[in-house]
C-alpha cells in the first residue's frame, strides 16, 4: 500500500483534530476482457476525530473497459500494460500503453490509463491531458471522469471536482467510488456533512456495507447531525 502526504490542514468542525494523509489500495477484479484499472489517487487533506475510530481515505478500483476493435495480439499487450501497470512498472506500461494508442488512437481505455500511469507519479499536467483525450473519446466514461476529481480536487478547484464526481455518477449511477469521492469533498472541503453522511451511506448500500472504517465514519458524522 502506498501513501502519498501533503502539508495542509483544514478543521471540519471543533471536534477534529487535524491530520492529513491519503492511500490506496488495490481492489482485485478479475475478467475474461481486459481489465481497465482506474486507481484514484488524491492529496487529499483528512481530519481524524478524536475517538479511537479513523476517518475514510481515497480509494482505488479496478474497472472492466470495453475493447471492441483489438485484435488478440493488441488485447494481449493491453493485458500485459495493465499487469505492468499494477506492478508499478511504469516504463513498460507507458511503452504498451503509447503503441496502443498509435494502433488504435479511437479508443478510450489506453488513453485513460496513460492518464492513470501519469496520476500515479504525480504528473498532474500529464494526466489531465491524457484523461481530456479520453473524454474527449468517451464523454460518458465514468473511471476518467472521476479521476479528473481526483485531480481537480488536488488543484483544490472543489466545484469543478463535484462535476466531475456528479457526472460520473450521472453515467454510472451504481459507481460506488464516485459517490465515496463526492462524500469526500462534502466532508473535508465543503463541510456539508449531511451530504457526506448521504453519499458514504449510498456507496456503502453498493458495496453491502463492507468497509467497516467507512462505516464507522459515517456513524459518528450522523451522531454529529443530531446533536
Amino acid at each position: 500500500m502506498l501513501y502519498t502526504k501533503t502539508p495542509h490542514t483544514k478543521t471540519v468542525n471543533s471536534k477534529f483534530k487535524p491530520s492529513y494523509y491519503a492511500a490506496y489500495a488495490a481492489k482485485n477484479i478479475s475478467s475474461f476482457s481486459v481489465r481497465f484499472i482506474l486507481i484514484c489517487i488524491a492529496l487529499l487533506t483528512l481530519n481524524a476525530c478524536q475517538t479511537p475510530s479513523p476517518k475514510p481515505a481515497i480509494k482505488t478500483e479496478k474497472q472492466v473497459t470495453d475493447i471492441n476493435g483489438l485484435d488478440e495480439q493488441q488485447a494481449a499487450n493491453y493485458q500485459l500494460a495493465l499487469k505492468a501497470l499494477e506492478q508499478q512498472d511504469f516504463t513498460k506500461a507507458q511503452s504498451l500503453l503509447v503503441k496502443l494508442t498509435n494502433q488504435k488512437p479511437n479508443l478510450a481505455g489506453p488513453w485513460a490509463n496513460l492518464g492513470l500511469l501519469n496520476l500515479m507519479q504525480n504528473k498532474l499536467t500529464k494526466a489531465h491531458e491524457y484523461l481530456s483525450k479520453a473524454l474527449t473519446l468517451n464523454p460518458k466514461m465514468p473511471e476518467a471522469l472521476n479521476l479528473m476529481g481526483v485531480i481537480s480536487t488536488h488543484n483544490r478547484n472543489i466545484k469543478q471536482a463535484e462535476d466531475y464526481y456528479l457526472s460520473a455518477i450521472k453515467h454510472n449511477n451504481n459507481y460506488a467510488n464516485a459517490y465515496y469521492n463526492l462524500a469526500l469533498l462534502y466532508d473535508i472541503y465543503l463541510q456539508d456533512i449531511a451530504k457526506a453522511a448521504s453519499n458514504y451511506r449510498q456507496y456503502l448500500k453498493l458495496i453491502d456495507n463492507k468497509d467497516e472504517t467507512t462505516l464507522s465514519w459515517v456513524e459518528q458524522l450522523e451522531v454529529s447531525l443530531k446533536q
